[in-house]
């Protein structure tokens, strides 16, 4: 393979000796030797692990289903559109933000220059364009005539025969908040106010927030439209209430360390930056699995996650390639069209709330437009959409040119991800044989007519407006108060109008083609799940016709469902976002990342009996209290609409009492 298109992974040396009482008290920035036994397990710079082998067209480098699938546009834009959101009745859009914040602290793929993608000709390796059908409603698209995707960048010395194509996770498996801190030390550099205990903060238009990057503006960040923030993740300025959690944390390690250095003098700043980053890391954790993962499974978390038991040293806590490129990017289809912007009293702010697309890589809009808050109550006060479908704004109009659905199915192919049905059967959940078996965990028969029309068989399925427009306040209340949609379908901000040029859905089902995933039927079969022989078979868990006809008429057969289209499609387990497979993935994952992770905040001996009593007294709505620019009413619940979980002053919330910290 063509060196320009594989990147290295870390060696799997090391001697974690040299060393032992650092890495006995605190992690590594990259993960190294958190595993004392296994020093790279989980690091930063190292492969997916997949849970089945990866399903190549040619067997190792090919993306999936090529020439036997549909394009992934037609299956994004036949299954996932949908303009018409199905918006929750209790969860908010707040729920959705945190969810890209873990997906970031846990994952990132090193995808190859789009600079290779500047024609409809493939690319060897490094482009696959997606062909756009003379019938595509988007006469953008139309124009154009594909959307150019460029492959994940392979693992050097994988891609040939006799090893497959793999893929290189960037950052740290752990849940360590290396969103803020960076996964390396070039970029913990970037962020770390000197040998301080600091992180570095600029202070504009009366607000702290995260410094600038200099190289896309210099100094004229006032009139720059490309203004955005260095962060520990180059990623946080997708958007605005993206990088409104950024500056939350960045301010809570700030806060903490204050504290700290206060009550302990003596420490050197290299203690003090450590032992704060070790709490922001068991806060974000106590946050992830108390708050957010019960409601994405549902009843079914305690089943599938289990009691926690210590730590594991046996147990590999990395990524999986089935949970990044196609599971956890359920939560796409919680995005709705618009988002609101609230002052205190609820009420919009002057500079009004945006679309979904407006507040993508437009960190600039914090600084002049009111700034966080306002758009932390609009994500809180708004609905997410349930996440089956994906709307417009991601499937039409994301990068101004690409289909954010079409982009998910061809990552998933690109990555060699197992099916559908195979993930399924690993999962303990019925297989589907057929098209109409789907019915019984796929209700709408709309959608198993779809899967049926596109896929063969059932087992291929396989941040400028935060600084001036009003600062991270508005932004949080907009999110807090926003209901997240129903997450089965993309809203077209994510399928049309995407960054302008992207559709979301047609770019996860080209990942998962890209990585290689196993189809639906067989990531079924893994779970434990019933597989599907045919479309009708899908009633068992596809239930709505409308569906399974359609996945009829895009796939030629049940293993031919992409494991993205079939788990987004799934009926949802009971009182969870999800399905029967993705919440398999899902559960495996959380359970890996909290059982192998030597320092997740619950092992003993990580904090004291009384520091650990302190931080499970942890919630998110009580860190926006402290960190938001004047928040004094939060949710209850963090992730709960203020209607459905009710309201609550700052002053009435419960605080972390670093007391427990002094020496």
């Amino acid at each position: 393979m063509d060196s320009s298109a594989c990147v290295p992974q870390i060696s799997a040396g090391g001697d974690c000796s040299r060393a032992l009482c650092y890495h006995l008290a605190y992690r590594s920035i990259d993960g190294v030797c958190n595993n004392l036994d296994w020093p790279v397990v989980g690091a930063a710079f190292r492969p997916f692990m997949r849970h089945l082998p990866s399903e190549y067209a040619d067997g190792f480098t090919e993306p999936a289903g090529l020439g036997r699938r549909s394009t992934a546009r037609d299956a994004s834009r036949h299954l996932l559109a949908n303009a018409t959101a199905v918006i929750h009745d209790q969860i908010n859009s707040l729920f959705m933000q945190w969810g890209q914040f873990m997906a970031q602290d846990m994952a990132k793929t090193t995808h190859l220059s789009a600079d290779t993608c500047t024609t409809c000709a493939p690319v060897a390796n490094k482009c696959v364009p997606v062909p756009i059908s003379n019938q595509d409603t988007n006469a953008m698209f139309r124009q154009k005539g594909c959307l150019t995707i460029p492959r994940s960048a392979a693992v050097c010395g994988t891609g040939v025969q006799g090893m497959p194509r793999e893929q290189l996770n960037e950052n740290t498996a752990f849940v360590d908040g290396s969103t803020i801190y960076g996964s390396n030390y070039k970029d913990l550099l970037k962020v770390r106010d000197g040998r301080s205990g600091l992180l570095k903060m600029s202070r504009f238009n009366n607000m702290m927030v995260l410094p600038f990057d200099s190289s896309r503006c210099g100094a004229t960040i006032g009139t720059c439209a490309a203004a955005s923030f260095v962060t520990g993740d180059s990623r946080s300025n997708m958007f605005i209430g993206l990088s409104s959690l950024y500056i939350i944390f960045a301010r809570e390690h700030n806060r903490i360390a204050r504290v700290l250095q206060k009550l302990n003098p003596a420490w050197s700043g290299d203690r003090l930056f450590q032992e704060t980053r070790k709490i922001v890391g068991a806060e974000i954790q106590a946050v992830l699995y108390n708050e957010f993962v019960p409601l994405v499974l549902g009843s079914s978390a305690e089943r599938l996650l289990g009691p926690y038991n210590g730590y594991e040293p046996n147990v590999d806590p990395s990524v999986s390639n089935e949970f990044t490129t196609a599971a956890f990017r359920f939560g796409h289809g919680t995005i709705v069209e618009q988002y609101s912007r609230l002052s205190a009293n609820e009420r919009p702010i002057p500079a009004g709330p945006f679309q979904f697309n407006e507040g993508t890589l437009k960190s600039q809009k914090l600084l002049f437009e009111g700034g966080i808050d306002p758009v932390l109550r609009g994500l809180w006060s708004t609905p997410i959409k349930r996440p089956q479908r994906l709307t417009p704004a991601v499937t039409e109009h994301l990068f101004s040119n690409t289909d954010l659905g079409t982009m998910n199915i061809m990552r998933g192919r690109d990555h060699g991800l197992p099916s559908y049905n195979k993930m399924r059967q690993f999962c303990g959940l019925r297989v589907a044989y057929s098209f109409d078996e789907l019915a019984e965990y796929i209700t709408d028969p709309t959608i198993r007519r779809s899967l049926s029309s596109i896929y063969a068989s059932t087992g291929t399925l396989k941040s400028q407006k935060l600084l001036f427009e009003g600062g991270i306040d508005p932004v949080l209340r907009g999110l807090w108060s926003t209901p997240i949609k129903r997450p089965q379908r993309l809203t077209p901000a994510v399928t049309e109008h995407l960054f302008s040029n992207t559709d979301l859905g047609t770019m996860n089902i080209m990942r998962g083609r890209d990585h290689g995933l196993p189809s639906y039927n067989k990531m079924r079969q893994f779970c434990g799940l019933r597989v599907a022989y045919s479309f009708d078979e899908l009633a068992e868990y596809i239930t709505d016709p409308t569906i399974r006809r359609s996945l009829s008429s895009i796939y030629a057969s049940t293993d031919d469902i992409d494991l993205y289209v079939g788990g987004m499609v799934e009926d949802t387990l009971m009182g969870a976002l999800v399905g029967p497979t993705f919440a398999c993935i899902i559960g495996n994952q959380f359970r890996r990342s909290r059982a192998g992770d030597r320092f997740y905040f619950e092992n003993p001996n990580i904090f004291s009996p009384a520091q650990l009593a302190e931080l499970k007294k942890t919630s998110l709505s009580r860190i926006l209290c402290d960190n938001g620019d004047r928040i004094t009413q939060v949710p209850s619940t963090a992730f709960l609409l203020p209607f459905a979980g009710g309201s609550s002053a700052c002053a009435e919330l419960p605080q972390l009492d670093l007391n427990k910290w002094r020496e």
